[in-house]
C-alpha cells in the first residue's frame, strides 16, 4: 500500500517457429507489461492492413444481416502475416457480390419508400376521390401528384389558374399538403415549371399502380432469396476471418516491439513479482530470463479499493514514479480533513455524499469525481460533528471540539496546526521514499530530508517560543543559523555552485515558512463558512419579521442553504487541491512514472 507493487524485468528470448503461439501465451497469461522503447513502424503497416480489412469485413458481415455475433476462435493460425494475405484475398473474391447485394438493398428500399409515400398521398385524398384508381384509367389528360409546403399552397393555386387545371388537395402532414393535379398535355411545361419554381416534391404516376408494387414486391423477394445464399457462402468464412484479424491486430502490436536476432526474437518487459513463476509457467516454447526492475519500471498502485477513486486526481498532476511513496492514501486522508476542515457541516456533508453518489450511479465519465465527492461529503460531516454545525444551526447537533465563528483565533491556529503535520507528513515520506531509493546522503542534507525536517521544527518552536510564550529566543536563534550553516556546507561540498547553492536554501526556507502561513486558509475558509450561514439568518429573520418562522423563513434558508453548498463546495475543492499539489503533494512525490498496462487477449 505505502510503494507501488514490486515488478520484475523480463527478456523473453521467443524462436521464430513459434512466434505467435508464444505472443498469444503472453496475452493470455494477462500480466506483462511491453517495453514498446524498440517498436518498428514496419508492423504499424501490418497492424493498418488489417484493421482496414476488419472494418470492411464487419460492414460485409452487416450487409449479410448478420449483427450480433462473437468473435469465435482464431486458434489454429500460425502465420497471422500470411493469414492477413489470404484473408485480404477472399475478402476482395466476396466483395463483388456483396456489394452487389448492398447497392440492391438500397434500391428496394428506396422503390419501398417510394411506395410509402405514394401509399400515404392517396390516403389524404381518400375522402375526395381514389387516386391509385384514377392514376390506371386516365389516358388523355395529364396527371401530376405533388408534395407542397402549407405556405406554398396557395400560391401554387394562384400561379396555375391561368391554366385553368382541376385540383385536390388534402393536408399530409402537419407541414405538408398531397396536391392532386389534372390537365391539359398542352400546358404540361407551364405546370412542371411552376411545381420546380414552388420546390414540389413529385410522386411519379407508376407507384400508385398495381404493376409498380408488384415488381416491387418481387424485387424484394428475389433479393431475400440472395441474401440467404450470399450468408450461407460466405458468412462462415468471414466470421472465422473476423476472429482471425482480431487477434492477428493485437499480435502485430505486439510483434512491433520484438527485435530479431538469428533465428530467434527478443521481447522484453516487466511483470510483476508475484505473478513470475507462473508466467514463466505459460510460455511452452521460450526461454525467460529475469532481472531487477530499475526505475523505468511500470507502475502498478496497491491502493485499497475505497480510496481508488483519488487516484485520478493525481494522475491529472502526474504519475507517480516506480520507486516512489504510493501518493494516493497520504492525497486521500490530506484532502478529506482538508476539505472537511473548511467544509464542516453535518447537512451539507449528506448533500454532498447523496450527490456524489448520484454522479458516481449515473453518469459513468464521472463516477471517480462522484466518489471523491461521496468521501469528502463524509468529511464534511464529521467535522460538522466537530464545529456542532447542521445546515448553519448550532443548536441540533452539539459540537464536539468548537464554534469556528465563536472562536476565531482557535480556527485559524488549527488550520495552521493542520499544515504542519502534513508538512512534517511530506517530509517523513519524503525520507522513506529517500530511503527506499538508497540515496543516503539526500535522506539527510537533500531537499526534504532530516535536516530540513530538524531546521523546520526548530524555526517552528523558536516562532512559538517568541510569539506566544513571549521568551527571548537569541541563542536559539544562534542554533538555528548553524544548523543551517552546516546543511550549506554539505550542499556546497555536494554541487560544488555555491551562489547557486545559497540561493536554493534561502528559497527553501522562504517555502517553509509561506507553506506554513497558507494553511491559515484552512481556519479562513471554516470561517467564511460560518459568516455566510450568519448573513444568511439575517436575511431571513429580516424577509420574515410579519409570519415569524414561516413558509417565507424557511424558503430563504433552503435556497440559501443551497447556494452555500454550490458556491463553496466550488471553493473549498480548488483550495484543497491547491493545498494538496503545492504545499504537501510536491514535498515527496515528483512523478513521471507510467501506469503498468499489461499485454491481454481481448479477443479471448
Amino acid at each position: 500500500m505505502l510503494f507501488p507493487e514490486r515488478m520484475v524485468r523480463v527478456e523473453i528470448t521467443i524462436p521464430r517457429k513459434r512466434l505467435y503461439q508464444t505472443i498469444e501465451a503472453i496475452g493470455r497469461s494477462g500480466v506483462l507489461h511491453i517495453d514498446t522503447g524498440t517498436e518498428k513502424p514496419m508492423f504499424h503497416e501490418l497492424q493498418s492492413r488489417a484493421q482496414k480489412l476488419l472494418d470492411t469485413v464487419e460492414g460485409y458481415l452487416e450487409i449479410l444481416g448478420i449483427t450480433e455475433y462473437e468473435a469465435g476462435n482464431a486458434a489454429g493460425i500460425m502465420d497471422y502475416a500470411e493469414f492477413l494475405s489470404k484473408a485480404e484475398s477472399y475478402v476482395s473474391s466476396a466483395a463483388p457480390f456483396i456489394e452487389a447485394l448492398a447497392n440492391r438493398k438500397k434500391r428496394v428500399e428506396s422503390e419501398s419508400g417510394l411506395l410509402a409515400r405514394a401509399d400515404a398521398f392517396a390516403e389524404a385524398l381518400a375522402g375526395d376521390i381514389d387516386t391509385k384508381r384514377v392514376a390506371g384509367e386516365v389516358k388523355y389528360a395529364g396527371l401530376r401528384a405533388v408534395v407542397l409546403a402549407k405556405e406554398s399552397v396557395e400560391m401554387f393555386i394562384i400561379a396555375l389558374k391561368r391554366y385553368d387545371p382541376f385540383i385536390l388537395y388534402a393536408p399530409l402532414t402537419s407541414g405538408s399538403i398531397a396536391v392532386l393535379l389534372f390537365y391539359d398535355r398542352p400546358v404540361e411545361v407551364h405546370i412542371v415549371n411552376a411545381i420546380a419554381k414552388m420546390e414540389g416534391v413529385e410522386i411519379a404516376k407508376e407507384y400508385f399502380l398495381k404493376s409498380k408494387r408488384d415488381e416491387i414486391r418481387k424485387m424484394a423477394g428475389d433479393l431475400e432469396a440472395d441474401f440467404k445464399k450470399g450468408a450461407e457462402r460466405y458468412a462462415k468464412e468471414l466470421l472465422a476471418i473476423y476472429a482471425g484479424l482480431k487477434r492477428a491486430i493485437e499480435l502485430f502490436a505486439v510483434r512491433s516491439a520484438l527485435q530479431k536476432v538469428g533465428e530467434h526474437y527478443l521481447l522484453y518487459g516487466w511483470v510483476p513479482r508475484r505473478e513470475a513463476d507462473r508466467f514463466a509457467k505459460a510460455l511452452e516454447f521460450a526461454e525467460i530470463t529475469f532481472q531487477k526492475a530499475g526505475d523505468d519500471a511500470p507502475v502498478l498502485l496497491k491502493t485499497p479499493e475505497i480510496l481508488k477513486p483519488f487516484e485520478t486526481l493525481i494522475k491529472s498532476f502526474s504519475y507517480p514514479g516506480y520507486n516512489e511513496i504510493n501518493p494516493t492514501v497520504p492525497f486521500a486522508l490530506a484532502f478529506l480533513i482538508m476539505f472537511g476542515a473548511m467544509f464542516g457541516d453535518v447537512g451539507h456533508g449528506l448533500v454532498l455524499a447523496a450527490a456524489g453518489f448520484i454522479v458516481s450511479r449515473k453518469m459513468k465519465k464521472y463516477e471517480d469525481f462522484g466518489k471523491v465527492y461521496i468521501l469528502a461529503g463524509c468529511g464534511s460531516m464529521l467535522f460538522g460533528l466537530f464545529y456542532g454545525s447542521f445546515f448553519g444551526f448550532h443548536d441540533i447537533v452539539p459540537h464536539l471540539l468548537f464554534v469556528p465563528v465563536e472562536n476565531v483565533d482557535l480556527t485559524i491556529f488549527t488550520g495552521v496546526a493542520i499544515g504542519i503535520f502534513f508538512i512534517t507528513v511530506g517530509f517523513i515520506l519524503n525520507i522513506f521514499s529517500l530511503a527506499k531509493r538508497k540515496r543516503v546522503s539526500a535522506i539527510f542534507f537533500g531537499e526534504g530530508g532530516v535536516l530540513w525536517l530538524l531546521i523546520y521544527w526548530f524555526a517552528l518552536g523558536i516562532a512559538a517560543k517568541a510569539l506566544i510564550f513571549e521568551l527571548p529566543v537569541r541563542y536559539e536563534l544562534y542554533l538555528l543559523s548553524a544548523m543551517v550553516a552546516v546543511l550549506l556546507l554539505a550542499l556546497f561540498i555536494r554541487k560544488r555552485a555555491y551562489a547557486q547553492t545559497l540561493l536554493d536554501t534561502l528559497i527553501q526556507i522562504f517555502e517553509q515558512a509561506v507553506n506554513t502561513i497558507s494553511f491559515a486558509r484552512l481556519g479562513a475558509f471554516a470561517l467564511a463558512h460560518g459568516a455566510l450561514f450568519l448573513a444568511l439568518f439575517s436575511i431571513a429573520d429580516i424577509l420574515s419579521k410579519t409570519d415569524g418562522r414561516g413558509i417565507g423563513y424557511w424558503f430563504i434558508i433552503v435556497l440559501g442553504n443551497c447556494f452555500i453548498i454550490v458556491l463553496e463546495g466550488v471553493v473549498v475543492t480548488i483550495q484543497t487541491l491547491r493545498l494538496e499539489y503545492y504545499e504537501f503533494f510536491k514535498r515527496f512525490f515528483k512523478g513521471g512514472g507510467k501506469p503498468y498496462k499489461p499485454f491481454v487477449l481481448e479477443s479471448e
